[in-house]
């Protein structure tokens, strides 16, 4: 039961990181200070020691421990990194309004102008577009051009005019940078990423409940040493004491009162060695529970609440490995990986193909004396222009793209053989 109940917490620290949440520092309440009597008032005999489940140290390393509070936070982060990846295909508006005027010199006698005529112009420019990147490769946008023009020139049907495009644009690469794969690789790879730091706060949970559990079974242990030893110092001094009476009664020679004398001072040595190993272990466990410093629970002992239960356990060696394997956060870790090595590497093969690239292009054009005329014309796309072509281009060499395919080749082979030593393979 104890073993489910521990596990439990595990599980619940290790998917859930922040669903424990409080005072970082966990206090225990160990003896009440009187008011107007501070910590440093309370002698050692005043103060209760903490008695201690197993369960209850878990909980506590758990909740308190600095290294678990540190790695919390990487999943998090993990998690905003994917978000940072999807956004690259976000959509993004842009818009632009400027105007402006001229005034210079006529100098074409058709249009009605001489060289002393001066000939001014105002302007206004509206341009918005939308734009969009898609996870084929390929890049769509929308573009809006108007201006308005007012001119004192002569021979102008149309003043003040208003004209538009309307511009709609696609590029899609056929060779490199094609496809899903190649331009969704950051959030794959994010996505792995979070899961290797939820594998790391695993196993970060896992070491520091070991370490816990470790501690608190050498202090029950370090307990009941300390116990036979005080019994044997007990039956040591006994000796000695009877040994003497009989000394003294003529019994025995006095030299009969040396061994038991070494005895007893061979039993204390180790009584004291006992209570020093208490000591340095419960240090050691006050350390993972991370106890506030300043207060009555750091001066405390600590006393564990459980006994050592010996039962025997029949262990399949197959299932067990394999379990292991399964259940081993640097084993999952390396998986992933190794997952993130062949996504690289596909991406790193693509770059070595040419750029070739597949452009088209539509506008409709408006024209009007007022911005609703220039507006319907667009609206009936009877004026209108296109192009499509193809843009090609290949580093002479491509030194560059063919090394760092070499690169993600042998780092995707290394993976690989450190995956097999995970598992134990030769």
């Amino acid at each position: 039961m104890r073993k489910i109940l521990v596990s439990g917490l595990v599980l619940l620290f290790t998917f859930y990181p922040f669903s424990l949440t409080g005072d970082s520092s966990q206090e225990l309440e160990v003896k009440k200070v009187p008011e107007g009597q501070g910590h440093s008032d309370i002698t050692k005999a005043d103060i209760q020691p903490l008695i201690l489940s197993l369960t209850d140290v878990v909980e506590l390393a758990l909740k308190n421990n600095l290294g678990i509070a540190v790695e919390r936070y990487s999943p998090r982060i993990s998690e905003l990194e994917i978000v940072k990846a999807e956004a690259e295909f976000d959509p993004e508006f842009a818009a632009e309004v400027s105007g402006g005027g001229t005034t210079s010199p006529g100098f074409s006698t058709w249009a009605g102008e001489t060289a002393l005529t001066a000939r001014r112009d105002k302007e206004i420019n509206l341009e918005a577009g939308l734009s969009k990147k898609f996870s084929t490769g390929a890049t769509g946008s929308v573009l809006l051009y108007t201006r308005r023009l007012q001119t004192n020139r002569s021979g102008i049907f149309l003043n003040p005019s208003w004209s538009s495009d309307l511009t709609f644009s696609l590029t899609q690469p056929l060779l490199k940078d094609f496809g899903r794969k190649i331009n969704e690789a950051e959030i794959l790879i994010a996505r792995n990423n979070e899961s290797i730091s939820l594998n790391e706060f695993h196993s970060r949970v896992l070491e520091v409940v070991a370490g816990a559990e470790e501690l608190y079974w050498d202090l029950v242990f370090a307990y009941e040493d300390l116990e036979v030893k005080e019994r044997s110092l007990a039956l040591a001094k006994d000796l000695l004491e009877k040994n003497t009476k009989r000394v003294e009664a003529g019994v025995l020679a006095p030299i009969e009162t040396l061994r038991p004398q070494a005895e007893l001072a061979a039993r204390e040595e180790g009584v004291v060695i006992a209570r020093s190993r208490i000591r340095d272990l419960v240090d050691e466990l006050k350390n993972i529970l991370n106890l506030n410093p300043i207060s009555a629970s750091q001066e405390a002992t600590i006393r564990p609440a459980d006994a050592a239960l010996y039962e025997a356990v029949e262990v399949d060696l197959d299932s067990s490995t394999k379990e292991a394997l399964e259940n081993r956060p640097d084993y999952a870790q390396a998986k992933k990986d190794l997952e993130n090595l062949d996504i690289s590497l596909v991406v790193a093969k693509n770059a070595t193909l040419p750029q070739l690239d597949l452009g088209a292009t539509y506008n409709v054009n408006g024209l009007g004396g007022n911005l609703g005329n220039d507006v319907d014309m667009l609206a009936t796309p009877d004026f209108f222009d296109w192009e499509v072509g193809l843009n090609f281009a290949i580093p002479l060499g491509n030194r560059k793209a063919k090394s760092e395919y070499l690169q993600a080749k042998w780092e995707k082979e290394k993976a690989i053989l450190g995956l097999k030593c995970a598992r134990g393979g030769n």
